[in-house]
Formats: C-alpha cells, structure tokens, sequence
C-alpha cells in the first residue's frame, strides 16, 4: 500500500501488524512514515518517539522526527533531533542538507553555510547523500550536480531517485532537452522491470 501511496490502506495495514506485537518496530517505522505522508503529523510524531524511547542509536528515525516536527513548526525540536542523527553519523550528507535547511529557516546563516560547506568537501557515502548534494547543487552549479549524479548511477545502478532528478537538471537547468528525453526512456524501462519483477515475485 506503501508504495502504491495508499497511506490510509498502509497505516490500517501496519496498525493490524502492530496489534499482533507491539514490539515490531519496522511496523511502527513504516506506520510513521505513512502517517506523515498522509499529513498526519502529531500520529507521526507519536510513533517515532516510541521507537526512540527504546532504540536512540538508530540515526533515520531522528531525522524522520526532525522533519515532522519541522513540518508542525517545531523547529527546535527538530533541530536537536538532527544534532542527534549527526552525532550517530556524522558522515550523512543528506541529513547535513536538511540540517543546513533548517538553519537557514531558523536565521542561522553561519551555521547553515558550515553545514553545506562540509557537504561539499566530503565524499557522500551513500547513493541518498549523492542524489541529495547533486539536488543541492541545481541552483549554483548544475553540471556539477550532474556530475553527482553520473557518479551515484555508475556506484549504485540506474535508480529511479537518480534517473528523475537527473533528467530534471538536463532539461530544466541545462537545456539538453535530447538527453532528458533519453534518461526518461531508462526511467521508464528500469520501472517497467521492478513492476514486472514485483509481478514475479
């Protein structure tokens, strides 16, 4: 249901699994997420929280409570929360965008530019922190964010999350229109095989 954005179906689903085991935390993660994508915010919010009074060394789920709490104007809490995520891995770019983000909302100008300094000087180490310093760069350097790009698809595979904003910058902030029209055609063959694997499965 998750996948197929139907949060509602989704939260009843991980709400039956959770009345079975009140212990399951991937069910109460994945409820959380569907909660928040349904703009449930404080529902969100509660779950999250449960699974930190437990689990406080798991660094996504501070960051997915961080942006709850941004989202309901708790900007405090959400940036202790991305201090939190930071200290459990502090080599997370994404989780630096986001904090450097909020930064920047909150005034912070100094510290909002260390943030996004940093991330420019250290190699992501993940495909999430490729795609999220690529997406960082559109505005100031685009080739360079599509450079980012290249380098997350030759690591990790043509993935939908780079193919799409890949094909973004092509089009959108570099006019190669040609070149966007063929990374949408990969786009649309890599779905079209997860679809037909999923099938199979």
């Amino acid at each position: 249901y998750y996948e197929l954005q139907q949060y509602r179906e989704a939260v009843s689903s991980f709400s039956a699994a959770l009345s079975i085991s009140e212990d399951n935390l991937n069910a109460r993660f994945s409820r959380a997420l569907a909660q928040m994508s349904n703009g449930h915010l404080a529902d969100a919010e509660s779950d999250f929280s449960m699974i930190l009074e437990q689990h406080t060394g798991v660094a996504e789920v501070w960051a997915q409570r961080a942006m709850v709490r941004q989202s309901s104007g708790n900007l405090p809490g959400a940036l202790a929360d991305l201090d939190e995520a930071l200290k459990l891995k502090p080599d997370a770019s994404r989780m630096r965008i986001i904090r450097g983000r909020l930064l920047k909302l909150m005034r912070r100008n100094n510290d909002s530019e260390a943030d996004f300094t940093w991330v420019m000087q250290h190699q992501p180490a993940a495909a999430v922190d490729w795609i999220s310093r690529a997406i960082l760069q559109f505005d100031r350097d685009p080739e360079a964010g599509l450079r980012d790009l290249e380098e997350a698809e030759k690591r990790y595979g043509p993935q939908p999350l780079i193919l799409q904003p890949m094909a973004h910058v092509l089009s959108e902030r570099l006019g190669r229109e040609d070149d966007s029209v063929a990374v949408l055609d990969r786009l649309r063959s890599e779905e079209h095989t997860s679809a037909l694997q999923s099938r199979l499965h």
